[in-house]
């Protein structure tokens, strides 16, 4: 299914288990925790930009920031109309939200003439611009066009290691009642283009992905001047699960979680006239 067509779509909530409500608010939290130690690192943080944004959901997780600016981005156009309501049904962080592919050269061309970002966001999304070396690369530069010197991207992205160990142990199809995973071949995974077919419960189904391998995507952001400074796979969350942030999002950990990974990158110089 084509990715733009597919996030257009509303997707209900009402018919989803409680179980899958605990796994998406815990998803939820861990992109709460990743801003939130992102912005304790990024001093100052009031300009965020959110790179294939969807329908906005996290623009009520900046208010406990102190992120006043944002500026949204996603080739969805109805998804970007639900966004810029978000942004409009508060009045504590003003900015907008455009329909535009992020990981085109003119997303670029923009990008390094508007004022520097203190953040820029990607979330769950990095892996569709994998399919070629080219995609990922112009990505990865339009976030190096965007940032400040000292800026931070932040990323969630499906963990290459998770999938490779899965894969060798079960061959090319796996998963559980909460998701599944095809791959084409058991070939090894190219640092490019290598596709399977993920479905999420409730939240992906059947979309076409490729792997992101972590020295590649590590690579690429040096060559961008941005140096990684941590990355944690969703397990490694379960830390905070005594927090009252834990309690209040009302998270719960289950082992499919594993299946995702976050990234903080800094900006060093690169792609910067600041």
């Amino acid at each position: 299914m084509d990715v733009s067509r597919h996030y257009n779509k509303h997707r209900s909530r009402n018919d989803t288990s409680s179980e899958m409500i605990g796994i998406r608010n815990f998803h939820n939290f861990v992109k709460s925790i990743l801003i939130s130690e992102t912005c304790k690192s990024t001093d100052p943080h009031v300009r965020y930009l959110d790179m294939c944004c969807g329908n906005g959901g996290d623009i009520s997780k900046l208010v406990h920031n102190h992120i006043t600016q944002y500026f949204g981005m996603d080739i969805a156009n109805v998804a970007v109309e639900r966004a810029l309501q978000r942004l409009a049904d508060q009045s504590y962080v003003t900015g907008d939200v455009i329909s535009f592919n992020a990981f085109s050269s003119t997303a670029g061309a923009m990008l390094e003439n508007m004022k520097k970002f203190d953040i820029v966001s990607c979330q769950f999304a990095i892996h569709y611009a994998f399919s070629d070396e080219r995609t990922a690369r112009t990505f990865i530069q339009n976030v190096a066009f965007a940032l400040r010197v000292g800026g931070s991207f932040i990323l969630t992205v499906p963990d290459s290691e998770f999938l490779m160990k899965s894969r060798k142990l079960l061959g090319k199809k796996f998963g559980d009642q909460h998701y599944s995973v095809k791959f084409e071949s058991l070939d090894e995974f190219t640092d490019f283009g290598t596709a399977y077919e993920f479905t999420f419960k409730g939240a992906v189904e059947q979309l076409r992905e490729y792997v992101v391998k972590h020295e590649v995507l590590e690579k690429i952001c040096n060559d961008c001047g941005m140096r990684l400074v941590e990355s944690k796979n969703f397990s490694e969350y379960t830390q905070y699960k005594d927090s009252t942030l834990w309690n209040r999002m009302g998270a719960k950990y289950n082992e499919v979680s594993r299946i995702y990974r976050t990234y903080h990158f800094q900006m060093d110089e690169y792609f910067s006239d600041e």
